[in-house]
């Protein structure tokens, strides 16, 4: 059951400093994105870290953006070349970034700007609330707009040595 109406949801995300802003730094990076105003989905294609030394190799993120802001968005990893949800494989890991990565070791982008970090969700974190998200544990992260959101995510894969666990084979029912 949705906290607030899709109207409300798209007014907020419609405002300048979210997913306009969000499409903008996209753009500024070159990055393949794409929004889905009726689904509430932001997509956006980052590179980072391989299996392969010196390797770069895609990422795909997802964000989806139910009852926002009222409730942080759900950020997660998808298999970039088949968008399907395949856990670990699809996450980056936490490279040396300064204070502690929100890349966390059990597939999930630990932050208070993320849903999917609440254990409600499955995450690791019962000792936050996802009411107050956007005050919550400040000495870990915080990111008020989807841009700066997008920005911590893009930093810490930037420096991710490798991904969680290698990609699976692609079979012929998944390409």
């Amino acid at each position: 059951m949705s906290l607030l109406a899709y109207s409300d949801v798209l007014a907020f995300l419609e405002g300048e400093d979210e997913i306009p802003g969000a499409l903008r730094w996209a753009a500024y990076y070159g990055l393949e994105h794409t929004w889905d105003k009726k689904a509430l989905l932001l997509t956006v294609r980052l590179i980072g870290g391989s299996d392969r030394e010196r390797e770069r190799e895609p990422y795909l993120l997802i964000g989806t953006f139910e009852d926002y802001r009222a409730m942080p968005p759900a950020w997660r990893f998808l298999d970039p070349r088949t968008r399907q949800d395949i856990g670990l494989p699809a996450y980056p890991a936490a490279g040396p970034f300064p204070l502690g990565s929100v890349l966390h070791s059990n597939g999930v982008i630990c932050a208070p700007w993320n849903r999917l970090a609440y254990a409600d969700r499955g995450g690791p974190h019962s000792d936050w609330n996802a009411a107050n998200w956007q005050t919550a544990a400040p000495q870990h992260s915080s990111a008020r707009t989807i841009p700066d959101m997008l920005a911590r995510i893009r930093a810490e894969l930037t420096i991710s040595p490798r991904r969680l666990a290698s990609l699976p084979a692609l079979t012929a029912v998944s390409q």
